[in-house]
């Protein structure tokens, strides 16, 4: 039997078979399971949001949503090197990525700004740009 049959809510079991499609690149099976430990877990498993993360930034989908994963991953995890790792690494690489990437700090202390960017996919939009104007001119 699977072990998904056997405990289909136990967050290991998913976080395991996240991992494995991740090393499979089989993107979206690791997105759907990591998906459900955050939501048995109500968001509280550092793998999950690494995990997430890993998927969001090796499909090019949005590295800003990595980043935020990476960020969740970190403050559940502080002593996790391989999350300050590759939170670092996306961090220097985000000008390639964001134009004005260094004024992202000011941004980011506005829950409101996350909670866009998580809901709405919104630095696939020109409405960004828009709320970059806005912050620069305050």
């Amino acid at each position: 039997k699977n072990a998904l049959d056997i405990d289909p809510d136990s967050h290991v079991v998913h976080n395991n078979v996240a991992l494995c499609a991740i090393k499979l690149r089989q993107w979206p099976v690791a997105m759907d399971h990591a998906d459900t430990v955050l939501k048995l877990t109500g968001g509280k498993d550092a793998k999950a949001w690494y995990r997430r993360g890993t998927v969001f930034l090796e499909t090019d989908m949005s590295p800003l949503a990595a980043f935020y994963d990476f960020k969740q991953a970190n403050a559940l995890e502080p002593s996790d090197n391989n999350i300050k790792r590759r939170l670092y690494d996306l961090r220097s690489q985000m000008g390639n990525h964001y134009p004005g990437w260094k004024e992202f700090p000011r941004r980011q202390q506005d829950p409101f700004w996350e909670s866009v960017i998580l809901h709405m996919n919104l630095d696939q939009s020109p409405l960004v740009g828009m709320y970059y104007d806005d912050i620069a001119c305050n």
